[in-house]
């Protein structure tokens, strides 16, 4: 494995692992077919894992991470929890490499590598596109961004403003705004800002 794709790999781990410590004490959304019960591999060791087996461009993962920012920004009702970022992850890469890549597998491939039953993630892979409004096209700036943020991050802890409020009504909605600085030089950006949303 290349020096930059090792660089790409441990900075995805954890971003992702910031993201979804945000949510710690959210609980399992029922509702959500990529919330599941608390898988047993980490995250890092489940980004290892299909970077080691998935044979996709350094670009796709790439691609991937704005996808999942993407759905992110657009959709206020979802949010990264430790249930649900294994699954979000492997169909987020899986929809990179069949629109980007030359060279692609079937879902049962991705399916097995990602440990999960191949009915399961043609679901998946349909709800995503539909999360993500189809909308596969990255442009070159945008790609760009998410690349040198990438490649910048440091695994700093983030605080909200205010501490996350004790869950008291099951539909009750707390914002937790992550602000990121420059992604030019760090994945907290002014010019790229993701919304992390726990429902508390």
């Amino acid at each position: 494995m290349d020096h930059l794709l090792i660089k790409l790999s441990t900075n995805i781990s954890n971003l992702l692992s910031q993201l979804v410590n945000l949510c710690e004490d959210e609980e399992k959304d029922t509702n959500n077919i990529f919330s599941v019960d608390l898988p047993s591999i980490s995250i890092h060791d489940y980004v290892q894992r299909l970077v080691d087996n998935l044979r996709c461009s350094q670009q796709c993962f790439v691609v991937a991470i704005a996808y999942i920012l993407r759905i992110i920004k657009q959709n206020s009702n979802i949010f990264l929890t430790k249930y649900n970022i294994h699954r979000f992850l492997v169909t987020a890469v899986m929809s990179a490499a069949k629109f980007f890549d030359d060279q692609f597998y079937n879902n049962k491939f991705y399916a097995t590598v990602g440990g999960i039953p191949l009915e399961e993630m043609n679901k998946l892979e349909l709800e995503f596109l539909f999360l993500i409004d189809f909308q596969l096209v990255i442009s070159r700036e945008e790609f760009t961004k998410i690349f040198r943020g990438i490649l910048a991050f440091e695994n700093k802890q983030t605080t909200p403003k205010q501490p996350f409020p004790s869950r008291k009504r099951k539909n009750e909605n707390i914002d937790v705004v992550v602000h990121q600085k420059n992604i030019q030089e760090n994945i907290y950006s002014s010019h790229f800002q993701t919304k992390q949303i726990c429902l508390k």
